[in-house]
């Protein structure tokens, strides 16, 4: 088992935090669509 390294976990946060809240971000995009095209089925997805 590896021991803690602060600064390997600040450059990991650096790195992969951005990302996951892009992925984050995406997913709430696509949630939305989803209720709005359940809610009002007769309109057209573009």
């Amino acid at each position: 088992m590896e021991s803690f390294d602060p600064a390997k976990k600040a450059q990991r946060r650096e790195e992969v935090f951005p990302l996951d809240c892009q992925k984050a971000y995406e997913l709430g995009g696509r949630l939305v669509e989803s209720v709005i095209g359940q809610a009002n089925p007769n309109s057209a997805a573009s």
